[in-house]
């Protein structure tokens, strides 16, 4: 065998040799990519088939709302047709009227000892059926025979009327039910017509998460399952109800709420299902069901008012395939570099001979990796020419592996870069957080962790929508990388949430820097030619002192950050210890909350209006106080923005409202004729679709004089979205109610830009009539709001009015009416009729 031919095979097997293990290196780095990748593409599914589940429960429960009055009609028609006492009535007669109604059936229940009980029925099931271990639903039926009305949370509310929703029917549980309930006294039993109507399942299988799931699997041929599982009885021995001796399993205990489950390998998913609600984060793992190897992925939905976990099964020859092609590919390009190499290096191996050492030192680089070194021979011959085409080979062979590189680098950024702000993200986060650590343990030193949370968010998307809440969100991570710069990382970590993590600045001027990122945040932002404020709450750790742990750092940063938080926002604290006291009293706030209407802890106290023309009390404004069983009174400014925060403000703003107006009628009773009451509208309430028809619906329950409520509106929200807050202030106008602009003057508005909405009240905020007599410019401000509200023809009431110089000098300016300490507290409803009649004397 000839030199020739031994060292052509040489360098061709050592190029080989290098394509394969490059190929090797590849194929496992981008199967471990394609995996996280899909993993995460099946967290995005989950999010978009949650909120599609959101919705389409939405539609469903109006679905359901229209059924049920659809039965409430049929009661009626029910209670004309049918005689006062049920003992009058015959199962017949139930069967012949509800084939005259049009609902499936009618059953009566009247009260025994102590029970509510099915006395006459057109299902014969129904017959002798006891109510009384139903529980909610059998409070419901006491509060109808007591009170012709219901006012449980639960169901469908109308007058004289609730529905509960949609269950697996009692007496025969192959069916699903909707039930109505009507009692307005005039009868000695509860009208209950039901349906077993298939409008309500079949809408709930066209929009709801079936619908979705099969959209789903249809479009995606390697999803093989989507599952939507109940962590509670998942894996469990059936939760069967009995009544009357039938069984049955209620929807809301089904171990699958929605989907198949085929691909079962029900030790493990049990596992998945139980470590997801656990960590509150995806759980993945590799498994064989129905003979095929397949990547299960169990991700938690805990912001469900019943959380659920959704499961995602899909077949592993996907990632197979395309690595597969990935390889056949990068085989394909290699065999054709061997195959040039090969050829090249056969040819050119003859003129080797003499600078052979040259030669196999360059192979010998090439081993190594170094494709870029170059053959130095400065000859015209032959061997120059072989020198520049084993530099030729080299490069393209550098080139083929800069490819892969970048190909590589390429995947790796898309998976530790947030798409929408181009900042770093979770992932990146804690490589970086646990690189950082272990340099410090190593070397010693300080890290500071910034979590910043932007205040009122939600209200920026629910107002100006979800693409300008995104332009926002990249344009403040911008502001962030502009100022951090080289000193530090920007991350985010979802929704509105970010970290900064500032390695080698140390606490003093990590907190200089994170100033500095404040003024960058808090400065306004353009939309469609407006301004839009967007203040950060930030909240700063630091290691050791504050944890030495990423997830210790966290969450001591998160901490500060709520204190931001209750401290109104737009702040910036650094942790200390006593934040996980006051973090422990806010948790245990909102769970209180969450029951305080239902125990009754909620009450109302009034603050008398002075009107300043009449001498007497005009009305009173409602001011909510909070009796918590175990911490005491808690004050508004300390709860509200929780129940804000949790949605919980609408039902108590609604339960407010409706106490109010009630008391209001009482007081007319009393003899205080012609008193107005004001009562507060929060943002969240403002915002709520059914807001009008919710008010319109508490006066004419109470029925109250519309003209003696006035509803308050802060200013802030009122300079939001122009046009959108004309048309819901002129809805609220026609339902005979006045609206009142409260804090006025701590805002951006003007009283020109308030001519536009449909107000009659404004009220000045305490902060200007407290120090009026003694600071000039507080006192211009006063004068200038009450004269030109007069122009606009708006009456004018001062906040926090406590000495008689502030209400003479007030009188002086036409102030209309005012309200503080000096005329009087806030007073149990009991006391202020009594304050009414002194001032009337």
């Amino acid at each position: 065998m000839s030199i020739r031919f031994k060292l052509s095979m040489v360098f061709s097997i050592t190029v080989a040799v290098i394509l394969i293990i490059q190929n090797v290196l590849s194929y496992f780095t981008v199967k471990d990519l394609l995996r996280d990748n899909l993993a995460r593409q099946h967290e995005v599914l989950s999010k978009q088939l949650s909120l599609a589940i959101e919705q389409a429960e939405y539609s469903a429960r109006a679905v359901e709302d229209r059924v049920g009055e659809q039965i409430r009609s049929a009661s009626v028609a029910a209670l004309h047709a049918l005689p006062p006492d049920y003992r009058e009535v015959s199962n017949e007669q139930l069967a012949a009227l509800s084939r005259k109604v049009g609902v499936s059936h009618i059953t009566l229940l009247a009260r025994t000892e102590g029970d509510i009980v099915g006395v006459k029925s057109s299902d014969p099931l129904e017959l002798n059926l006891s109510t009384k271990e139903w529980g909610y639903w059998y409070t419901a039926f006491e509060q109808l025979f007591d009170k012709h009305e219901v006012t449980i949370a639960e169901g469908q509310k109308l007058p004289h009327y609730w529905a509960g929703p949609a269950e697996v029917s009692s007496s025969d549980p192959n069916y699903v039910d909707k039930w109505g309930y009507y009692y307005d006294g005039t009868t000695n039993y509860i009208i209950n017509p039901y349906v077993r109507d298939e409008g309500i399942v079949s809408f709930r299988q066209s929009v709801g998460p079936d619908h979705y799931v099969r959209e789903q699997l249809k479009y995606s041929p390697y999803t093989l399952e989507i599952t939507g599982m109940n962590p509670r009885t998942f894996g469990q021995p059936p939760v069967y109800s009995e009544n009357n001796g039938r069984r049955f399993i209620e929807l809301a205990n089904r171990a699958i709420r929605f989907g198949t489950y085929e691909y079962k390998d029900e030790g493990r998913d049990l596992e998945g299902v139980r470590s997801a609600m656990a960590a509150g984060q995806p759980v993945s793992f590799i498994t064989r069901a129905q003979g095929l190897r397949v990547l299960k992925s169990f991700i938690p939905v805990l912001d469900a008012p019943d959380p659920f976990v959704i499961s995602i099964v899909a077949a592993y020859r996907m990632i197979d395939e395309v690595v597969n092609h990935q390889l056949l590919h990068d085989l394909m390009l290699s065999a054709l570099v061997l195959a040039v190499v090969s050829a090249g290096s056969y040819v050119l191996c003859g003129y080797l001979i003499r600078p052979l050492s040259v030669i196999i030192r360059k192979v010998n680089e090439i081993a190594h990796g170094d494709f870029d070194a170059q053959i130095r021979i400065d000859r015209k011959d032959e061997l120059g020419l072989l020198a520049g085409r084993v530099n030729a080979m080299a490069g393209s062979l550098a080139s083929y592996t800069r490819e892969l590189q970048e190909k590589n680098r390429e995947i790796g950024r898309q998976a530790s870069y947030d798409p929408l702000t181009g900042a770093k993200n979770r992932f990146a986060f804690n490589a970086d957080m646990e690189q950082q650590l272990a340099r410090l343990r190593h070397e010693g030193g300080s890290l500071s962790l910034v979590f910043i949370d932007f205040d009122r968010f939600k209200e920026v998307n629910d107002i100006f929508g979800h693409s300008l809440g995104d332009r926002l969100l990249t344009e403040a991570a911008a502001r962030m990388e502009g100022v951090v710069g080289s000193a530090g990382g920007v991350y985010r970590m979802g929704g509105d949430e970010f970290i900064l993590l500032l390695p080698e600045l140390g606490p003093e001027k990590s907190a200089a820097l994170v100033r500095r990122v404040m003024e960058a945040l808090a400065g306004t932002y353009l939309y469609e030619g407006s301004e839009i404020l967007l203040t950060p709450s930030m909240g700063m750790s630091t290691y050791p002192q504050d944890g030495d742990t990423a997830d210790l750092l966290v969450r001591s940063a998160d901490a500060a950050m709520y204190r931001s938080k209750l401290g109104g926002g737009n702040d910036f604290q650094l942790f200390s210890s006593e934040m996980k006291e006051e973090i422990q009293r806010r948790v245990q706030l909102e769970l209180g909350l969450r029951r305080a209407l239902e125990r009754e802890e909620l009450f109302l106290l009034y603050q008398p209006l002075l009107d300043l023309d009449a001498g007497r009390i005009q009305g009173h404004e409602a001011l909510m106080r909070w009796n918590h069983p175990e911490l005491g009174i808690i004050v508004p400014a300390e709860f509200i923005p929780i129940a804000e925060e949790t949605g919980l403000i609408v039902p108590i703003g609604q339960w407010a409202l409706r106490e109010a107006c009630l008391q209001n009628r009482r007081w007319e009773a009393e003899g205080g004729q012609g008193l107005g009451i004001s009562v507060n509208l929060s943002a969240r309430q403002f915002q709520q679709r059914g807001l009008v028809e919710d008010i319109r619906g508490i006066l004419e329950e109470t029925g109250i004089d519309p003209g003696l409520v006035t509803l308050e509106i802060t200013e802030n929200l009122a300079m939001n979205k122009e046009e959108y807050m004309i048309s819901r202030l002129r809805a609220l106008r026609e339902t005979g109610v006045r609206m009142a602009i409260d804090d006025f003057g701590t805002g951006y508005s003007s009283l020109m830009y308030l001519k536009k909405f449909p107000v009659q009240i404004l009220k000045i905020d305490r902060s200007f009539v407290s120090d009026m007599l003694r600071d000039e410019d507080d006192a211009e401000i006063v004068r200038t709001i009450i004269a030109m509200a007069h122009q606009l023809k708006l009456r004018v009431t001062a906040e926090g009015v406590e000495t008689e110089g502030q209400l003479q000098y007030l009188r002086g300016l036409g102030c209309d009416m005012v309200q503080g300490y000096y005329i009087s507290r806030p007073l149990p409803a009991e006391q202020c009729i009594r304050l009414v009649k002194q001032y009337d004397e």
